[in-house]
């Protein structure tokens, strides 16, 4: 889900740039000086100013999301050492255990 949210903002932060790229020519090119011009070329910096901030988003998302969040989860919960799974397997069965004292019921089936 991470990857993509950083795909979606680096397609937009890609596709505001250009935008503002194609458009500031054209401006450039077609708009006479004056208030007008001010205003549109104000636009396209502003595009471009969205730009960078969705490309940073993206870059936060990959490395701070993608990156150490699940490699922190993974280093959590994924033990390459059978010598871990046991405790495991009893720390799961002993909170199932306290769940079930709750509610008045037995791991084993039996009430």
């Amino acid at each position: 889900m991470a990857r993509e949210r950083a795909d979606i903002e680096a397609k937009y932060g890609k596709t505001m740039q250009q935008f503002a790229e194609k458009w500031k020519a054209h401006v450039d090119r077609a708009v006479q000086s004056g208030c007008i011009k001010k205003a549109w070329l104000g636009v396209l910096e502003e595009a471009e100013a969205i730009s960078v901030q969705h490309n940073r988003v993206k870059d936060r998302l990959m490395e701070e999301v993608v990156l150490k969040t699940l490699a922190l989860y993974r280093k959590e919960n994924y033990h390459p050492s059978a010598f871990r799974a046991p405790k495991e397997i009893r720390e799961a069965e002993e909170g199932f255990e306290r769940v079930g004292s709750e509610e008045g019921l037995s791991v084993t089936g039996t009430s």
